[in-house]
């Protein structure tokens, strides 16, 4: 007699979610009471909520797992080779380093010499000027001439800065980069000696069993969520059912309800 009661409150439960189901379906969702909606609404994001973090625990097993398999000196191996390269690069920098001192220290005395002929033509202008003021002429002519050559010799000597600072810059371009690179790899080497004192202070058996320990415990949080996202589906069912809300496809299941709850009254009845 208990097993047939069960079967039909099974039944009856599965009767109500399905018509719940049924009205979401027909956009009758919210004829149920907003307190049964908004607890189902909790359940389902509950229920979501810890299939997310079952699904990111079985993630870290199955990382964890593959990374027993594979070798620890592969990490090692990928620490080496970037000693390796970070160790040539910094050759390489030096050499690229060498090769631009030379030049910034030639343009740091061109560039003074460059002020000096500047200056000394801003000079050679005022007394041109104050020669031909005076109509000393013969003079006027020697600075006219003096200012000739003076022009002549600062356009060689800027084109000559110009060549310099092009030079600097198609070396600084290179130096930046290959500083970046070596950057960059001295920070994942840092990060690589970083995992493995990591792997040598935690076990990972150890914490591979937490992890299937976890594993279980959520999977049962699972079972619980998802009881508790049926009973809220069943209640808006029930409540939709009291309400009789009217629709014809809807009707069909007050039907099968009214069946199945009247059955489980002579069952109930029967066993007094």
């Amino acid at each position: 007699m208990s097993s047939k009661i069960e079967k039909a409150q099974n039944e009856f439960e599965k009767l109500l979610c399905d018509l719940a189901e049924k009205a979401r379906m027909l956009d009758l969702f919210d004829q149920a009471d907003g307190a049964l909606t908004e607890s189902h609404r909790q359940s389902q994001e509950g229920l979501d909520d810890r299939k997310l973090e079952l699904e990111f625990i079985e993630s870290e097993i199955e990382r964890m797992e593959k990374s027993e398999k594979q070798d620890r000196q592969q990490i090692e191996d990928e620490r080496d080779e970037l000693h390796a390269s970070i160790k040539q690069q910094k050759k390489i920098l030096s050499v690229k380093k060498s090769k631009a001192a030379p030049l910034k220290k030639k343009i740091v005395g061109e560039e003074y010499d460059f002020k000096f002929a500047d200056r000394s033509m801003e000079e050679e202008k005022a007394k041109f000027a104050q020669a031909k003021k005076v109509e000393d002429f013969d003079k006027a002519k020697v600075h006219e001439n003096n200012l000739k050559r003076m022009k002549i010799d600062i356009l060689k000597r800027r084109k000559s800065l110009d060549d310099l600072r092009r030079k600097i810059r198609e070396h600084e371009k290179p130096i930046k980069d290959i500083e970046k690179e070596i950057s960059a790899d001295t920070e994942r080497a840092a990060q690589i000696n970083l995992s493995l004192e990591e792997m040598d202070e935690a076990s990972s058996e150890e914490m591979l069993a937490d992890l299937k320990r976890q594993h279980e415990m959520k999977s049962k949080e699972i079972k619980r969520a998802e009881l508790l996202v049926v009973d809220t589906l069943a209640d808006i069912g029930e409540n939709l059912f009291d309400k009789r809300v009217k629709h014809p496809v809807l009707e069909k299941f007050y039907l099968d309800i009214d069946k199945v709850a009247k059955f489980i009254d002579e069952l109930q009845g029967e066993g007094k």
